[in-house]
């Protein structure tokens, strides 16, 4: 495997930026591979195949990934050195994100195997059967794992299930998991009970599907279709929602009081958790079907067109961007002012000019791709109440944002954000399987394709 180091320097660029109003939008260029100077790229590592939607974890100075050549890779975070690599015994190809907690390191094959991994040699503890390809999420010293008809839990010791509940419909995605309560979503968004898998409540999402979760302040946060919904964590009961004009593809984000998302036509957008409406929004260009990360006040985004690009979380001004010249479906992790992120068979360490580490909703718990704050002990409590609930949402909110040009940044009222909770009933069946760009997307164009 080959590994490029390039000199680390501080010198930050700044590309084709425009201001923007608070619901103003940007179109940003894609550059050529020569944008690869020495000023960004700290190092690259090339597998053997697509990294696709396996998405880095970095902990105690080491790099986790998988791959689509069919192994699970360490790599030196500082020089891009690898440290040590594994193939499951069956040769089956790596499309999950690793976690890693109490130095073990807890990945899905795609043929259907949960593993325990020694971090520091990937040596196997243990390998479990599920029934899915998803990663995992560990708390509490037990692996929870989504699947083709429920979520199960794994005991972190030994691997022996603990628990099975079962889902009308797949589970695709890790669930997200706090004191209190285990969110899982596909065609329908669950609470359960950590230790036992009872369910607490429940929210059918009708004629489509949830994205995979993410939880702040006690609110629950997950789009379907092209609507961002706020449910409160306890009782999942409606806070609000919005619909942003474009299918949302990817788990939705959220830091310093903003949600950050992004789309099939390639805006990624700002939405203010406390006024509830959209703030702002960028055009980047090409398609986003991975997770977002905010590290030191900037909204880090990787696209289909192998653009990597830096926004204020402010504005969404662009403060750099970045070629791969590879399409990207990996989330993005910060660490210590280093972007580490999968396009096509590489996976690349960026200088962001910042100092900071990801501080966003998705990687404090643990979800697709995290770093040394994830210790499998999550510090939000969601006492979570049995309440019977099984409503089902089909209707589209009456209220449409749809971004539009402003030569200035000048502040702008914001559209205020619609809420009610719209009835109706049918769920259709979700075929997954064939994945063909990152498991979110794939489940939502099986759903059109139906």
């Amino acid at each position: 495997m080959k590994t490029t180091n390039q000199p680390m320097q501080s010198r930050r660029r700044f590309l084709s930026t425009m201001s923007i109003s608070a619901v103003g939008f940007t179109s940003l260029p894609r550059l050529s591979a020569a944008s690869k100077t020495s000023d960004r790229l700290r190092w690259e590592f090339e597998t053997g195949r697509l990294i696709g939607t396996s998405s880095p974890t970095i902990v105690d100075g080491t790099v986790y990934f998988g791959s689509q050549d069919r192994h699970v890779y360490a790599v030196d975070a500082a020089s891009g050195t690898e440290e040590w690599s594994f193939q499951p015994p069956d040769a089956a190809e790596i499309w999950s994100s690793p976690t890693v907690v109490d130095d073990t390191l807890y990945v899905t094959s795609l043929t259907g195997n949960l593993y325990a991994l020694d971090a520091q040699n990937g040596e196997e503890q243990w390998h479990e059967t599920i029934d899915g390809m998803w990663s995992p999420t560990v708390a509490f010293g037990t692996a929870f794992v989504g699947g083709h008809d429920g979520v199960t839990a794994f005991d972190t010791d030994d691997g022996n299930e603990l628990w099975h509940t079962e889902a009308s419909g797949t589970v695709g995605g890790p669930p997200v998991v706090v004191n209190g309560a285990v969110f899982a979503s596909g065609e329908t968004l669950y609470a359960l009970d950590p230790e036992t898998g009872d369910e607490y409540w429940r929210v059918e999402a009708g004629d489509g599907a949830f994205s995979v979760p993410t939880v702040h302040d006690g609110t629950v946060y997950v789009s379907i279709d092209d609507r961002l919904y706020a449910f409160d964590g306890v009782a999942g009961e409606t806070r609000w929602f919005l619909a942003l004009d474009e299918e949302l593809n990817l788990v939705p984000t959220v830091a310093d009081d903003t949600v950050v998302l992004g789309g099939e036509r390639g805006t990624v957008f700002g939405v203010s958790t406390t006024s509830e409406s959209l703030q702002w929004s960028v055009e980047t260009g090409g398609e986003i079907e991975s997770s977002l990360t905010v590290a030191d006040g900037t909204v880090f985004v990787g696209s289909r067109n192998g653009m990597v690009r830096a926004l204020s979380t402010g504005w969404g001004t662009e403060q750099w961007s970045f070629d791969t010249g590879d399409p990207i479906s990996s989330s993005l992790t910060v660490v210590d002012g280093t972007l580490y992120v999968g396009s096509g068979p590489t996976m690349y360490a960026l200088n962001t000019d910042i100092d900071g580490s990801s501080i966003d909703s998705r990687v404090a718990f643990g979800t697709l791709g995290h770093h040394d704050t994830w210790t499998g002990e999550p510090e939000e409590t969601i006492p979570a109440e049995d309440t019977g609930q099984q409503r089902i949402y089909t209707s589209t909110p009456e209220q449409t944002v749809t971004p539009t040009p402003s030569p200035t940044p000048t502040p702008a009222p914001s559209p205020p954000a619609t809420d009610g909770d719209g009835t109706g009933f049918g769920i259709i069946a979700m075929m997954i399987g064939a994945v063909t760009g990152g498991y979110l997307v794939a489940r939502k164009r099986a759903l059109q394709e139906e």
